[in-house]
């Protein structure tokens, strides 16, 4: 299966089924920076499925995850639909449009989460953070004041 990055394909995913686990093995482009690789299905939380570390030219990853755990996770017995990969927002949804570059993730009050550090620029709303950022200077796009009826979680 293949794994996206922002800029296209950048690996592959191969999965292996056994009695009480499920192993990953990923190979893709060989990168400057450390990368993560997730797991994703529309309604779940994305899922980690680790690291990968350079190795004859390439980066791969190998990780055994136990059944149980996937099941927890909301993903057994249906594995992700598709896989990610990226530096710094792997585990952002990122979607382009016209002059604007948006990252979203999952925010929950009590919990971290991947845009903290640009919290002050993020929109949220019904549980959902967002980065904007405009495509030609790469600078966070500040967003406009919410009605104040209006519920920002």
């Amino acid at each position: 299966m293949v794994i996206r990055s922002e800029t296209g394909d950048w690996g592959t995913v191969e999965i292996q089924e056994c009695a009480r686990e499920v192993c990953f093995s990923v190979q893709g482009a060989l990168t400057p920076s450390v990368w993560r690789v997730w797991g994703i299905r529309d309604g779940k939380e994305p899922l980690l499925i680790g690291v990968p570390e350079p190795s004859d030219g390439q980066m791969v990853l190998r990780r055994t995850i136990s059944k149980s755990y996937l099941a927890r996770c909301g993903y057994w017995p249906s594995l992700p639909e598709r896989y990610a990969a990226g530096e710094r927002f792997a585990d952002a949804d990122g979607q382009e449009r016209t002059g604007v570059r948006c990252l979203t993730c999952r925010f929950d009050p009590g919990r971290p989460f991947d845009l903290a550090y640009a919290f002050s620029v993020c929109t949220v709303k019904n549980g959902t953070a967002t980065l904007m950022l405009d495509k030609k200077t790469g600078r966070p796009m500040v967003p406009e004041r919410p009605d104040e009826n209006q519920s920002l979680t």
